[in-house]
């Protein structure tokens, strides 16, 4: 008997320390109980021991009995709960059933009533030379409230042993609370400051605090967490006279030329804290000026809180655009159909396989296997672009875009790309929809020029006492069988007080007061039922969701708990399975369809499948936070395993929310494998600050694991994702400080291959900040490596790098020979996309050798692969190379004809480097051509992007270029001001001159305008520089 109760205890200890892999592999029970914040009360008497020795027990356990009887009778009028009482100790819950207003302040004015008792104890005692005192400490936070062995509710946690702690120190006759408590009542008391003190069991000293008395006036204290619409709309009569303003200039098409051509867009941002009633603002105007006119068409999407995949704010877009559910499994056809229902087929043709793509509809063209992650995510935004130009050519076009504060950073490419890139003759309306900061506080911003639209934004304040006033005359009307919503005198006047113009903090307020019967209809007017004084509220919106919360049944608590598991939103049939995994018997629909009549659900029902969402997050945190971390687990444990069960064939989709669910399930095992694939969308798809952040967590969660070769590639695999990112952000020195530590861990477990890729990337890092010498015995060892591993793509991409850096340093026998040898191994393996990348760098090498028939003919090579493949990034790379040797060939019309259409591709296509290439480009060829104003402007437009992806070399060339232009204005102060500018960059990044042809020409302007300083002022690692023009396709 004893060894299987010690069998028993040890598996269930090991278990619950989460070491037992055999055991946390099993989903188990629920078990039952909460996590909840509560105010906790311990009292102890004192002189009962002395009193035992005067008096026979049995009188000892009648006084005792008495004066415990009258202290529990004074804790349930504050709402407390008994949990136990201990001989002559009692311990008090407020908030563990019910959360109430402010369990702190119930808990203190209940203590004061207690002392209060033990003083009348005295006085009917003192004849019999009885007295008896008390001590009482009080502690707030949040603890795990459940059953305990024998079914009596009680809790557990730090709280409860500070809380003990703070009784055990308190002189007797008083109370004393640790400094939190005091943070969270200091209005309601007055208050003794007792010093520092150190407690028994408790790590760190603690300051305490005595409350000498309740205050006269009541101060509640009221925090702004607000996050509803309001049932009534008002107040708000400007904010929509500006929105149909904005429709005015939509239909006068009075917005300007844009930069591109056509007309500018309109930009509205509704900014405001949660609760303020921006997105009802909206809906407001969409139905008033929108709903009944057949020449407008509103578009609407919706960032998401967690989980987002890459382009979900604008495939949630297209979703309700063309009516297709997340469920609905349309085939090509049907899709195509759908979008060529809006247009002309031949318009969309091209962007209708990307559109299908995003919602995993597989349309086989070739380009989407063909094209690497980078062109696919540049077509994805044209196709978007392209949707917008043919909806807004039919109809005015309206798109709303809400909740961006949570938007990630591919949906911001994707609606800064349309906005920039977007011609029309009609302006598009964007509704951008916004708090002030996001949720790591950062400002919400966008990069929006306004070259291409205009832009105001509409900050939404709380809504005035008039406004206000109607919203609980109609509310009230409402909820009032009788239909009225006439208020007395003292219930106007606390609402107001207590919501302060927040629309959703006042329905709230009405809601919770009116359901807890302490708002009443009487005599044709509202009222409350006891005094304001006794009215116990709750002090912000987290707890007055959570006394909502606490009055639904059982088993309307219970669903709603298990769904906050789901997410923000969620599928009824999801829920559905998930019960029946856990073997309950509801009847889900009727449930939720009484939550949604209780206003904690929104439903969302289609024909096709029933969907659910929260009426906001705090409403789901609410639910979610009060669910036990174990039962946490296993619940995420089952959604994860019926999400993979759901969606077998949607791998991208829903990895980032696996991720997610087998994260807090505490599997590591497959929240990494999931995390892995997540990674690798997001790096596909730019999100350069999720690939940071996630790479990080997995980093994290790989070195947890045994470290063997699988999960050695894993973190490799994990950290390349994060060099490449880094690479693209430009921060050399943490991807070169990242690339050694991966030599390092690659060296260690002899990963050859691995080694061979790190080499590689450690060579481009070299070269990138001007070290040649090692960036060549980078790649030579990479060279070397990835020929043993027979890895013919990388050799051949290393054999091009190799080429590149012998062109740079003038090695053009030994340049030839690498691209040349590269692209024979190239052609036996066929990959087109290299292909392109190889022309394109003989084309490159034969310019330099000044053979420019032979760079035309290898530019124009690599055009033709580049449009084969659908690679329109790179096309506009070498529509620019290809003006570079007409410049040279004096033929003028044909470089300015070349350049043009790279421009315009670049823009077309969002790819800014590039663009200020060709604008440098062509500020050079107006220069030559004495065309100096259109060079300046040329020049000024090709530095501000340079400036804004960060490219230091293209920078000083430019402003080299707008010294002489400075000269040619005879401002010679300014052009020696861009002359040392130019000279710190070359000297601070040691760069070779290429590209800086007219540096000798500046120097010697300068020279003869008197400026003898300039004779000194040149870089000293440099010989005599050469004509050159700049290069794209490296």
């Amino acid at each position: 008997m004893s060894h299987d109760f010690g069998s028993s205890l040890r598996d269930r200890l090991i278990r619950l320390r989460g070491v037992s892999d055999a055991v946390a592999d099993e989903r188990g029970d629920l078990k039952p109980g909460e996590r909840r914040d509560i105010a906790v009360l311990f009292l102890d008497l004192e002189g009962f021991t002395s009193l035992s020795e005067k008096l026979d027990h049995e009188a000892v356990h009648d006084i005792t009995s008495g004066i415990m009887d009258a202290l529990v009778d004074v804790t349930q009028r504050f709402g407390g709960y008994v949990d136990k009482i201990e001989g002559d100790r009692i311990m008090v819950l407020f908030g563990a059933k019910q959360a109430g207003e402010n369990d702190s302040t119930r808990a203190v004015s209940s203590g004061f009533m207690m002392l209060e008792t033990i003083v009348t104890a005295n006085d009917i005692l003192s004849d019999s030379g009885i007295s008896i005192t008390a001590r009482i400490g009080i502690n707030s936070g949040p603890v795990t409230v459940a059953p305990d062995s024998i079914g009596h509710l009680t809790a557990m946690g730090r709280t409860v042993n500070l809380a003990s702690r703070m009784e055990e120190a308190a002189q007797a006759n008083t109370i004393l609370v640790p400094d939190t408590f005091y943070e969270k009542c200091r209005d309601q008391f007055s208050w003794e400051c007792m010093g520092t003190m150190k407690m028994k069991g408790i790590s760190s000293s603690v300051k305490a605090w005595r409350p000498t008395g309740s205050l006269s006036i009541d101060r509640p204290r009221w925090e702004r967490v607000s996050t509803v619409c309001p049932s009534g709309f008002v107040g708000r009569a400007a904010e929509l006279a500006r929105l149909r303003n904005k429709l005015i200039d939509q239909q006068s098409r009075s917005t300007g030329a844009s930069r591109l051509g056509g007309v500018k867009h309109i930009i509205l941002g509704v900014k405001g804290e949660a609760g303020i009633g921006k997105s009802r603002l909206i809906h407001e105007f969409v139905q008033q000026h929108c709903g009944d006119d057949e020449n407008i068409t509103v578009l609407k999407g919706q960032a998401l809180s967690f989980a987002q995949p890459a382009y979900s704010l604008w495939t949630g877009l297209l979703r309700n655009l063309l009516d297709i559910e997340q469920d609905c499994r349309l085939d090509y056809n049907e899709f195509r159909k759908k979008i060529h229902n809006l247009s002309d087929e031949r318009e969309l043709r091209d962007s209708v396989p990307f559109l299908a793509e995003l919602l995993s509809i597989r349309s086989g063209d070739k380009r989407l296997s063909e094209l690497d992650s980078k062109a696919i995510a540049l077509e994805t935004r044209i196709a978007f672009r392209n949707l917008l130009k043919v909806i807004a050519a039919r109809k005015h076009l309206i798109v709303v875009l809400d909740d961006l504060h949570w938007i990630n950073p591919t949906c911001r490419n994707v609606l800064e790309f349309i906005i920039g890139n977007c011609v029309t003759e009609r302006p598009i309306v964007f509704l951008l929809i916004y708090r002030p900061e996001r949720d790591d506080g950062r400002i919400v911003e966008f990069d929006i020029a306004l070259t291409y639209a205009q832009l105001e934004e509409i900050v939404l304040s709380s809504l005035d006492e008039q406004a206000s006033r109607d919203i609980i005359l109609r509310m009230l009307s409402c909820i009032s069988p009788e239909g009225t919503g006439k208020t007395s005198l003292k219930v106007g006047e606390f609402l107001m007080k207590h919501s302060r113009g927040n629309p959703f903090f006042l329905e709230e307020l009405i809601l919770d007061l009116s359901e807890s019967d302490m708002l009443n209809e009487n005599d044709g007017q509202w009222v409350f039922s006891s005094p304001i004084g006794e009215i116990y509220i709750p002090s912000s919106l987290t707890g007055l969701l959570q006394s909502r919360v606490d009055r639904l049944s059982d088993e309307l608590k219970s669903v709603l708990q298990k769904s906050s598991v789901l997410g923000v939103e969620f599928q009824l049939k999801l829920y559905s399975r998930l019960a029946a995994e856990l073997s309950l018997d509801e009847n889900s629909r009727s449930i939720f369809d009484n939550l949604e009549r209780r206003q904690f659900l929104i439903g969302r029902g289609t024909a096709f499948e029933q969907k659910y969402a929260f009426r906001h997050i705090l409403i789901r945190d609410t639910a979610y936070n009060s669910i036990l971390t174990s039962n946490r687990k296993i619940l995420h444990g089952i959604t994860a395993s019926l999400i993979e069960e759901m969606y077998p064939d949607d791998e991208q989709e829903v990895a980032d929310i696996l991720a997610h669910h087998w994260e807090q399930a505490d599997k590591r095992d497959k929240a990494i494998q999931w995390g892995v694939i997540s990674l690798e969308y997001a790096r596909e798809t730019y999100q350069h600050d999720k690939v940071l952040g996630l790479s990080d967590k997995l980093e994290s969660w790989i070195l947890e694991q045994p470290q063997n070769m699988e999960n050695t590639e894993k973190l490799l695999s994990v950290l390349m994702c994060r060099n490449e990112t880094l690479n693209l952000l430009g921060r050399s020195s943490e991807q070169e400080q990242l690339l050694l530590r991966m030599k390092e861990i690659a060296d260690t477990y002899e990963v050859s291959a691995w080694q061979g890729k790190i080499q590689f990337a450690l060579g481009i890092v070299f070269r990138i900040t001007g070290r040649m010498s090692e960036a060549e015995n980078c790649y030579r060892l990479a060279l070397e490596i990835n020929q043993r591993c027979k890895d013919y793509n990388q050799e051949s991409m290393i054999l091009c790098s190799l080429g590149i850096l012998s062109r740079i340093q003038g090695r053009t026998d030994e340049a030839l020979e690498y691209f040349e040898t590269a692209l024979e191994i190239n052609l036996e393996e066929a990959d087109r996309k290299i292909e392109g990348t190889l022309l394109g760098n003989l084309g490159n090498f034969y310019f330099d050798q000044e053979r420019m028939d032979k760079a035309i003919e290898f530019y124009k090579k690599a055009l033709e692969i580049n449009r084969e493949t659908g690679d329109r990034r790179n096309e506009g790379i070498a529509l620019g190379n290809l003006g570079n040797p007409y410049i040279s060939m004096d033929e003028i019309e044909h470089a300015l004809n070349y350049y043009q259409q790279a421009l315009e591709l670049h823009r077309e296509v969002g790819n800014r480097k590039s663009e200020g290439v060709t604008l440098g480009n062509l500020g050079t060829l107006y220069y030559d051509h004495d065309r100096f104003e259109e060079s300046l402007e040329c020049y000024k437009m090709a530095l501000e992007i340079h400036l804004e992806v960060g490219n230091p070399r293209l920078e000083a060339i430019t402003l080299a270029a707008l010294a002489l232009l400075r000269i040619k204005d005879s401002d010679y102060t300014g052009a020696l001001e861009y002359y040392r500018d130019t000279l710190l960059i070359i000297e601070e990044l040691e760069m070779t001159d290429r590209g800086f042809d007219r540096f000798e020409e500046l120097r010697c302007s300068l020279l003869s305008c008197g400026f003898s300083e300039a004779e000194v002022l040149w870089p000293r690692h440099w010989s005599k520089p050469q004509r050159s023009t700049d290069l794209n396709a490296d």
